[in-house]
């Protein structure tokens, strides 16, 4: 990994524990059921508090929090690919 995305890598790891999910059930004939969770954005406060931690300030502070939301979103679309392949998957029949 480069050297300059060490820090918001950190950052966006380290905060996955706030990361909320948020339970859905899917029904479809017959009685398939199918439960999953679907992964929501980390708090906004929870990565300025972690910036706060870690005492970045100005250009730094903004790189992070831009490249921990960019990571978040292509981490949320991937899951939701994940999600949507398992449901195909689990009722085709």
């Amino acid at each position: 990994m480069l050297p300059w995305l060490i820090t918001p890598w950190r950052c966006w790891n380290d905060l996955a524990g706030e990361r909320l999910h948020q339970p859905e059930v899917i029904g479809a004939g017959m009685g398939a059921i199918r439960g999953f969770t679907k992964p929501q954005p980390l708090p906004y406060r929870a990565i300025q508090e972690w910036c706060d931690r870690n005492r970045l300030n100005g250009e730094n502070r903004e790189f992070v929090v831009e490249c921990v939301s960019i990571l978040d979103r292509t981490y949320i679309s991937l899951r939701n690919d994940q999600i949507k392949q398992d449901l195909e998957t689990a009722f085709r029949k």
